[in-house]
Protein backbone atom coordinates (compact mmCIF):
# COMPACT_ATOMS: atom_id res chain seq x y z
CA UNK A 1 0.00 0.00 0.00
CA UNK A 2 1.13 3.47 -0.92
CA UNK A 3 -0.13 7.03 0.84
CA UNK A 4 1.24 10.59 0.10
CA UNK A 5 0.25 11.38 3.90
CA UNK A 6 0.63 14.83 3.33
CA UNK A 7 2.40 15.32 6.73
CA UNK A 8 -0.62 14.43 8.28
CA UNK A 9 -2.13 17.80 8.37
CA UNK A 10 -5.51 17.14 6.72
CA UNK A 11 -6.88 19.02 4.01
CA UNK A 12 -6.73 22.06 3.90
CA UNK A 13 -3.08 23.14 4.83
CA UNK A 14 -1.65 25.28 2.68
CA UNK A 15 2.27 25.35 3.81
CA UNK A 16 5.48 23.62 2.64
CA UNK A 17 6.99 23.58 6.23
CA UNK A 18 4.74 21.40 8.44
CA UNK A 19 4.85 21.09 12.33
CA UNK A 20 4.37 18.07 13.71
CA UNK A 21 1.66 15.80 12.51
CA UNK A 22 -1.67 16.34 14.08
CA UNK A 23 -2.45 13.87 16.49
CA UNK A 24 -6.14 13.58 15.50
CA UNK A 25 -5.35 13.54 11.57
CA UNK A 26 -2.57 10.65 12.37
CA UNK A 27 -5.11 8.67 13.98
CA UNK A 28 -7.77 8.67 12.06
CA UNK A 29 -4.99 7.55 8.91
CA UNK A 30 -3.98 4.89 10.89
CA UNK A 31 -7.52 3.50 11.95
CA UNK A 32 -8.40 4.29 8.07
CA UNK A 33 -5.77 2.21 6.73
CA UNK A 34 -5.57 -1.04 9.24
CA UNK A 35 -8.93 -1.89 8.52
CA UNK A 36 -7.26 -2.63 5.23
CA UNK A 37 -4.52 -4.56 6.90
CA UNK A 38 -1.74 -3.80 4.63
CA UNK A 39 1.16 -6.03 5.27
CA UNK A 40 3.63 -3.42 4.20
CA UNK A 41 3.40 0.19 3.70
CA UNK A 42 4.81 3.13 2.07
CA UNK A 43 4.16 6.95 3.35
CA UNK A 44 5.34 9.77 1.52
CA UNK A 45 5.86 13.55 3.27
CA UNK A 46 6.37 12.11 6.75
CA UNK A 47 8.46 15.61 7.76
CA UNK A 48 11.03 14.49 10.50
CA UNK A 49 12.65 11.89 12.83
CA UNK A 50 10.12 12.79 15.16
CA UNK A 51 6.81 12.50 13.04
CA UNK A 52 8.32 8.89 12.02
CA UNK A 53 8.42 8.09 15.95
CA UNK A 54 4.49 9.14 16.05
CA UNK A 55 3.96 7.03 13.15
CA UNK A 56 5.52 3.99 14.41
CA UNK A 57 3.45 4.26 17.51
CA UNK A 58 0.33 5.09 15.52
CA UNK A 59 0.84 2.17 13.17
CA UNK A 60 1.65 -0.74 16.31
CA UNK A 61 0.12 -3.64 13.47
CA UNK A 62 2.84 -2.97 11.54
CA UNK A 63 6.31 -3.19 13.75
CA UNK A 64 8.93 -2.92 11.83
CA UNK A 65 9.88 -0.16 10.38
CA UNK A 66 12.57 2.55 8.57
CA UNK A 67 12.62 6.19 8.00
CA UNK A 68 14.63 8.26 5.09
CA UNK A 69 14.56 11.85 5.25
CA UNK A 70 13.87 14.22 2.44
CA UNK A 71 17.46 15.33 0.86
CA UNK A 72 17.43 18.88 -0.34
CA UNK A 73 14.01 19.39 1.10
CA UNK A 74 14.07 17.12 4.21
CA UNK A 75 10.36 17.73 4.98
CA UNK A 76 9.87 15.44 2.53
CA UNK A 77 10.68 12.04 3.90
CA UNK A 78 9.33 8.76 3.32
CA UNK A 79 8.69 5.86 5.74
CA UNK A 80 8.24 1.92 5.11
CA UNK A 81 6.40 0.18 7.66
CA UNK A 82 5.50 -4.04 7.97
CA UNK A 83 4.02 -7.03 9.95
CA UNK A 84 7.49 -8.87 8.81
CA UNK A 85 10.92 -7.70 9.40
CA UNK A 86 12.63 -5.61 6.77
CA UNK A 87 16.14 -4.75 6.00
CA UNK A 88 16.99 -1.65 4.36
CA UNK A 89 18.67 -1.77 1.00
CA UNK A 90 19.44 1.94 -0.21
CA UNK A 91 18.17 5.13 0.90
CA UNK A 92 18.50 9.04 0.02
CA UNK A 93 21.85 9.21 1.64
CA UNK A 94 22.81 6.26 -1.01
CA UNK A 95 22.08 8.02 -4.49
CA UNK A 96 24.18 10.83 -5.80
CA UNK A 97 23.84 13.27 -6.35
CA UNK A 98 21.15 13.47 -3.86
CA UNK A 99 17.16 13.45 -4.79
CA UNK A 100 15.18 16.33 -4.29
CA UNK A 101 12.71 14.22 -1.87
CA UNK A 102 13.30 11.16 -0.29
CA UNK A 103 14.05 7.16 -1.18
CA UNK A 104 13.70 4.15 1.04
CA UNK A 105 14.41 0.57 -0.73
CA UNK A 106 13.72 -2.41 1.56
CA UNK A 107 13.88 -6.64 1.19
CA UNK A 108 10.90 -7.62 2.63
CA UNK A 109 10.48 -11.57 2.57
CA UNK A 110 11.85 -12.26 -0.91
CA UNK A 111 10.70 -9.02 -2.26
CA UNK A 112 12.93 -5.50 -2.82
CA UNK A 113 10.58 -3.03 -2.49
CA UNK A 114 11.00 0.82 -3.22
CA UNK A 115 9.50 3.75 -1.85
CA UNK A 116 9.77 6.73 -4.11
CA UNK A 117 8.55 10.41 -3.95
CA UNK A 118 9.40 12.03 -7.37
CA UNK A 119 9.74 16.20 -7.53
CA UNK A 120 6.80 18.44 -8.37
CA UNK A 121 6.68 22.31 -9.38
CA UNK A 122 5.70 22.77 -6.13
CA UNK A 123 8.99 24.21 -4.55
CA UNK A 124 11.02 24.50 -7.91
CA UNK A 125 9.94 24.71 -11.60
CA UNK A 126 7.74 22.81 -14.01
CA UNK A 127 10.02 22.17 -16.68
CA UNK A 128 13.26 21.41 -13.98
CA UNK A 129 10.62 19.01 -11.92
CA UNK A 130 9.95 17.54 -15.34
CA UNK A 131 13.51 16.71 -15.79
CA UNK A 132 14.16 15.54 -12.80
CA UNK A 133 11.65 12.83 -12.24
CA UNK A 134 13.17 10.73 -15.17
CA UNK A 135 16.81 11.21 -13.78
CA UNK A 136 15.86 10.43 -10.45
CA UNK A 137 14.13 7.53 -11.32
CA UNK A 138 16.87 6.05 -13.22
CA UNK A 139 19.22 6.80 -9.94
CA UNK A 140 16.99 5.50 -7.74
CA UNK A 141 16.35 2.37 -9.64
CA UNK A 142 20.21 1.57 -10.08
CA UNK A 143 20.54 2.11 -6.81
CA UNK A 144 18.98 -0.79 -5.46
CA UNK A 145 20.90 -3.23 -8.31
CA UNK A 146 16.89 -4.89 -7.76
CA UNK A 147 13.44 -3.71 -7.21
CA UNK A 148 10.54 -5.90 -7.56
CA UNK A 149 7.98 -2.80 -6.64
CA UNK A 150 8.24 0.18 -6.61
CA UNK A 151 5.16 2.66 -5.53
CA UNK A 152 4.67 5.87 -4.61
CA UNK A 153 3.91 9.95 -5.59
CA UNK A 154 5.45 10.50 -9.15
CA UNK A 155 3.64 13.83 -9.66
CA UNK A 156 3.57 12.51 -13.06
CA UNK A 157 0.55 12.26 -15.52
CA UNK A 158 -0.13 8.50 -16.75
CA UNK A 159 1.91 7.76 -19.72
CA UNK A 160 4.51 10.31 -19.00
CA UNK A 161 7.96 10.69 -18.85
CA UNK A 162 8.00 8.83 -15.27
CA UNK A 163 6.07 6.15 -16.72
CA UNK A 164 7.91 5.39 -20.24
CA UNK A 165 11.13 5.55 -17.71
CA UNK A 166 9.83 2.61 -15.77
CA UNK A 167 8.93 0.87 -18.45
CA UNK A 168 12.46 1.09 -20.25
CA UNK A 169 13.67 -0.78 -16.63
CA UNK A 170 11.51 -3.62 -16.85
CA UNK A 171 8.43 -2.29 -15.14
CA UNK A 172 4.44 -2.51 -15.16
CA UNK A 173 2.07 0.16 -14.33
CA UNK A 174 -0.53 -1.92 -11.76
CA UNK A 175 -3.09 0.42 -12.71
CA UNK A 176 -3.09 -0.65 -16.09
CA UNK A 177 -2.50 -4.28 -16.04
CA UNK A 178 -6.24 -4.52 -13.95
CA UNK A 179 -7.88 -1.60 -15.71
CA UNK A 180 -7.86 0.78 -13.18
CA UNK A 181 -5.66 3.30 -14.71
CA UNK A 182 -9.49 5.69 -14.78
CA UNK A 183 -8.95 5.48 -10.87
CA UNK A 184 -7.69 9.00 -9.53
CA UNK A 185 -5.25 8.95 -6.56
CA UNK A 186 -5.85 12.50 -5.30
CA UNK A 187 -8.64 13.60 -3.24
CA UNK A 188 -9.90 15.65 -5.82
CA UNK A 189 -10.60 13.11 -7.97
CA UNK A 190 -9.10 14.65 -10.79
CA UNK A 191 -5.71 12.77 -11.34
CA UNK A 192 -3.54 9.97 -10.97
CA UNK A 193 -0.03 11.19 -10.09
CA UNK A 194 0.25 7.74 -7.31
CA UNK A 195 1.90 4.37 -8.87
CA UNK A 196 2.40 0.77 -8.10
CA UNK A 197 4.82 -0.87 -10.35
CA UNK A 198 5.96 -4.32 -10.52
CA UNK A 199 8.73 -6.07 -12.15
CA UNK A 200 7.64 -8.01 -15.71
CA UNK A 201 8.29 -11.13 -13.53
CA UNK A 202 5.98 -10.32 -10.80
CA UNK A 203 3.30 -9.06 -13.15
CA UNK A 204 1.42 -12.82 -13.35
CA UNK A 205 1.50 -12.77 -9.28
CA UNK A 206 -0.74 -9.48 -9.60
CA UNK A 207 -3.90 -9.94 -8.51
CA UNK A 208 -5.93 -6.80 -7.48
CA UNK A 209 -4.88 -3.07 -7.34
CA UNK A 210 -7.40 -0.70 -5.66
CA UNK A 211 -7.47 3.02 -4.27
CA UNK A 212 -9.53 3.95 -1.63
CA UNK A 213 -12.37 6.15 -1.98
CA UNK A 214 -12.31 10.10 -1.12
CA UNK A 215 -15.91 9.60 0.62
CA UNK A 216 -13.87 6.69 3.10
CA UNK A 217 -11.05 8.64 3.58
CA UNK A 218 -11.63 11.58 6.04
CA UNK A 219 -12.30 12.96 9.46
CA UNK A 220 -14.92 12.83 11.67
CA UNK A 221 -15.62 16.23 11.16
CA UNK A 222 -15.57 15.41 6.90
CA UNK A 223 -12.41 16.73 6.30
CA UNK A 224 -9.82 15.10 3.77
CA UNK A 225 -7.15 13.02 5.71
CA UNK A 226 -4.87 14.15 2.83
CA UNK A 227 -4.60 15.52 -0.04
CA UNK A 228 -4.04 11.76 -2.02
CA UNK A 229 -5.76 8.69 -1.18
CA UNK A 230 -4.59 5.26 -0.12
CA UNK A 231 -3.61 2.62 -3.03
CA UNK A 232 -2.22 -0.85 -3.04
CA UNK A 233 -2.02 -4.27 -4.71
CA UNK A 234 -2.53 -7.71 -3.69
CA UNK A 235 0.17 -10.52 -4.44
CA UNK A 236 0.01 -13.89 -4.91
CA UNK A 237 3.12 -14.90 -3.81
Amino acid sequence: MSLNAFWFQGVPFEGTDPSDPRPDVLRDVAEALEQLSPDVLCLQEVQSQRAFEAVREAFDALPHAAYASGAVFPQYGVVTLSRDPITVIAATSDVQPPPQRAFLAVRVGSLVVANVHLPSGRLIGKNEARTLRVDELTRLLRACGRVDVWLGDTNDPPGGAVDVCSARHGFRDAAVLTAGEELPTNASGTFRGDRISVSADLASALEAYAVLPAHRFHTHEGRSLSDHLPLWIDLAL
